[in-house]
């Protein structure tokens, strides 16, 4: 019995820290995603689209890393955020306006209060997740 209780605790420990082992992604500091290894640029323009009055943003989650640290609208403005997860489990949560951005689950609201909100992991992702911070600014 003691040594499936280890059996589970090894399988556990390995699942969680696999959740947490892509390489970062580096960013410029606008939060548009610097080129890959071949040298081409990656969804620098897919990044932000505006269609009316939407503002519709693609966040892809990394170890201890968002590719966008800073999502900038206007007071009225209608937000969606999509959170991609290229490995592991990882949310988007806005403090300020009590929402949790799922994997590959678009969330809509509307940016009514003006200020900087901070963004952040809802999920407890290993050593460095008090890092995997953002910025959400309504103007």
């Amino acid at each position: 019995m003691d040594r499936l209780i280890r059996c589970i605790a090894v399988l556990l420990l390995l699942w969680f820290a696999a959740g947490c082992t892509e390489p970062l992604i580096q960013t410029d500091h606008h939060g548009v995603q610097a080129a890959n290894e071949t040298g081409t640029p990656d969804r620098a323009a897919d990044k932000v689209s505006d269609k009316a009055s939407v503002k519709r943003f693609t966040v892809r989650a990394v170890k201890y890393h968002f590719d966008i640290q800073e999502i900038r609208v206007k007071q009225g403005d209608t937000v969606e955020i999509t959170l991609e997860n290229l490995k592991g489990y990882h949310t988007l949560k806005i403090e300020g306006y009590n929402i949790e951005v799922k994997k590959s689950r678009p969330v809509s609201f509307v940016a009514d209060k003006k200020g900087s909100f901070v963004f952040r992991c809802g999920v407890i992702c290993g050593s460095g997740h008090e890092e995997m911070t953002g910025l959400l600014i309504v103007e």
